[in-house]
């Protein structure tokens, strides 16, 4: 899961960040001592699972901060003084540091999102439907139906083998109510069926439409982790 750390502390902030590091467990994205332009680096990257975030900073509070990010999974509030442990928790945050913050304390925190981002996958792979707002109603499309998602500015195009449904909602929001084990986001802008899949090269993942093969890009790095859960002979 990939992380970012929002903390006016320069030096707390590099105790972190050799426990994210040490951990094996998250990619640090990046550190902000600026709440501001951490705000500005999760509207252009939806990707960020967890937020490690201080409580009082200046320009902007934590709990303020926490409020303009509704769409991070994992919010890991943190602060020297305890009594802001309620605040966070009325926040939704998923756990609370009191700092200083030692590694096992820290580790902790690590295990507690892993066993809620499991339960949540066990969830996920259960549904074999969702249903999309769809000029003015709900309408229901079978998950195996769906080929691939590619972001369109603030919208999501849903593809199915000959129809195309244009929704407002974001490629995170999305991703985290489809089963891991068969759709990939194999781009920050692309999320495929796997089953759907015809061709895959070192760059490019291929899928078909009616209208047609579609060659969709993706990071090598994924490419390698979709082909260690295909059958290949």
């Amino acid at each position: 899961m990939k992380a970012i750390i929002v903390d006016d502390d320069p030096v707390f902030t590099d105790i972190l960040e050799e426990y994210i590091k040490a951990s094996d467990r998250l990619t640090l994205n990046h550190s902000f001592l600026n709440p501001v332009d951490a705000l500005k680096y999760l509207k252009k990257n939806d990707e960020v699972e967890v937020v490690f975030l201080d409580v009082k900073m200046p320009r902007m509070s934590g709990l303020d901060f926490s409020d303009l990010i509704k769409n991070v999974p994992y919010l890991v509030m943190m602060s020297s003084e305890r009594d802001y442990a309620a605040d966070a928790f009325d926040k939704n945050a998923t756990d609370f540091l009191h700092k200083p913050v030692d590694f096992a304390r820290f580790m902790k925190t690590l295990q507690k999102i892993e066993n809620i981002h499991a339960k949540s996958s066990v969830s996920r792979e259960d549904n074999s439907i969702i249903f999309i707002r769809h000029e003015g109603s709900l309408l229901k499309l079978l998950l195996d139906d769906v080929i691939w998602i590619q972001a369109n500015q603030n919208y999501v195009d849903i593809n199915t083998f000959d129809e195309k449904y244009t929704i407002l909602n974001t490629m995170h929001n999305i991703q985290k109510k489809l089963p891991a084990n068969i759709f990939h986001r194999i781009h920050r802008s692309h999320i495929i069926n796997k089953n759907h899949i015809k061709e895959v090269s070192s760059d490019r993942v291929t899928v078909t439409l009616a209208s047609g093969d579609s060659h969709i890009p993706a990071r090598p790095e994924t490419v390698r982790q979709i082909l260690s859960t295909m059958n290949i002979l």
